[in-house]
């Protein structure tokens, strides 16, 4: 399955931004608007995607104060989520149809831990939280990634015919 772009989310990708690796793009209209926002990557990023063991992507805070240090240089862009792209129509289908996401988010304590996620003031504290889960709770990672593979957003793992992550 071809990755969307993650730029526009409605063309397939056929490129990939050299610095960040991750962000895929279809044209050079989004190749600009990418670069535009992240200033042509001329910035230090305290929240940046992390390429994981089977190059599975994560969010990443590189200090835990960030937010709450008055002295901290870390600007809203760096700790926000509008930088990250939305997920389109199609893709909440997918997830929609998906009978691992529609088993799991019947689980107490997985719908708690988003619950908790999203009651959080800033993003950069959503960011953290999901950050700590996926590095310290394996189930929610493997809900993170399944999440990820269904609407195709991991270049190199997708989900299998019984509904399990296989690497690519």
């Amino acid at each position: 399955m071809n990755s969307l772009c993650s730029i526009c989310n409605s063309n397939p990708s056929k490129y990939s931004c050299p610095k960040c690796k991750d962000i895929k793009y279809c044209s050079l209209d989004c190749s600009n608007k990418h670069k535009e926002q992240v200033n042509n990557h001329e910035t230090t990023a305290t929240a940046v995607v992390e390429q994981k063991d089977n190059q599975e992507t994560a969010l990443s805070t590189t200090t835990s104060n960030a937010t709450t240090s008055t002295t901290s240089k870390v600007t809203e862009k760096e700790t926000s989520l509008h930088y990250f792209k939305k997920v389109c129509d199609q893709q909440l289908e997918l997830l929609d149809q998906s009978k691992f996401i529609q088993s799991a988010i019947t689980h107490n304590k997985l719908k708690e831990l988003i619950l908790e996620i999203d009651s959080k003031e800033s993003d950069a504290e959503r960011i953290q939280l999901l950050t700590m889960y996926r590095k310290n709770i394996p189930e929610f990672n493997e809900f993170v990634l399944q999440v990820l593979a269904t609407i195709g957003t991991l270049d190199n793992v997708d989900i299998d015919q019984e509904g399990n992550l296989r690497v690519k």
